[in-house]
């Protein structure tokens, strides 16, 4: 935005020189004054100065604190706003993310009773048809009821494993 500003603002106005240097972005500037072979190519072809753009790239919650003072000269106060809405964001974050653990660990606690309440309701089925001599019928659910929890827990397992693994 500022460059392309200075950009903007060099090719209006005055067209010396020292005025299209005057306009550039300071850390254009500092790279002129650390490098003199730049300075001596900008003499010589005094264009060129339109076309020094920097790009430049920052990551974070917040905008560089160069940014922000730019926000604080446009209005006094407005770059501790900006700190403050990120400093809520992350905590709302925090927050569904607590709640995203908390609905999982519910989630497998749940399971777990559920699986024991279906585990226990098998054997007890079985148990009561053996008392009344149903023998075949008692293996059947007894087995149908253990087989079915202990494949769910080590196949759904497997199923939560392999889905954090990337796909080729």
């Amino acid at each position: 935005m500022k460059v392309m500003k200075k950009f903007m603002d060099v090719n209006e106005g005055d067209n010396t020189l020292a005025a299209k240097k005057d306009m550039l972005d300071p850390t254009v500037q500092q790279i002129i004054e650390k490098h003199p072979e730049l300075d001596a190519v900008i003499e010589k072809n005094p264009d060129i100065i339109q076309s020094l753009i920097i790009a430049a790239e920052y990551s974070g919650p917040i905008p560089h604190p160069s940014v922000l003072q730019q926000y604080n000269n446009i209005h006094d106060g407005f770059a501790n706003r900006i700190i403050k809405m990120a400093e809520k964001d992350a905590d709302h974050i925090r927050e569904m993310q607590k709640a995203i653990f908390l609905a999982k660990k519910q989630e497998v606690t749940l399971g777990q009773v559920f699986a024991f309440l279906i585990g226990m309701s098998a054997l007890i089925c079985g148990t009561v048809a053996v008392i009344y001599d149903h023998p075949v019928t008692a293996g059947f659910i007894g087995t149908g009821g253990v087989i079915g929890l202990v494949s769910v827990f080590i196949f759904g397992r497997a199923k939560k494993q392999n889905s954090g693994k990337a796909k080729p």
